[in-house]
């Protein structure tokens, strides 16, 4: 460089760029600049690490680094188990409950009844 020109970083690629907590909160979607601030403290685990620079009491980013955070927790539809089985609904209501015993089946019964009559029902409306 010369005598007259001081020392200047390059421009920083996008990829490079320092985000403070506003930075950060505009790519990770639901989080406010107040919450990550807080979350600095208060779950740590929740966030990508932050930068220290000397002389800054503000924690920084380097967007490169929070980009390979957000990756790597994606889950792409060839990743998903599909051997996985679906949830149940849930404790039966009294309501339920009283009809099964009523008509003398299990919960589970009555709801697959349900379905299939449900089911029934909407492939008929359908044709």
């Amino acid at each position: 460089m010369s005598a007259n020109t001081p020392d200047v970083a390059p421009a920083a690629t996008p990829s490079d760029r320092i985000l403070d907590a506003e930075g950060l909160a505009a790519l990770i979607p639901g989080r406010s600049a107040r919450t990550i601030l807080c979350d600095i403290h208060r779950r740590p685990n929740t966030l990508p690490p932050p930068l220290r620079l000397p002389g800054h009491r503000r924690p920084l980013w380097l967007e490169s680094d929070v980009l390979r955070w957000v990756r790597s927790f994606a889950v792409y539809p060839d990743q998903l188990d599909p051997a996985r089985p679906k949830r149940g609904r849930g404790r039966p209501s009294k309501r339920e409950q009283a009809e099964a015993t009523r008509l003398g089946i299990t919960v589970t019964e009555l709801r697959k009844k349900r379905d299939a009559a449900a089911a029934a029902r909407a492939a008929g409306g359908a044709a």
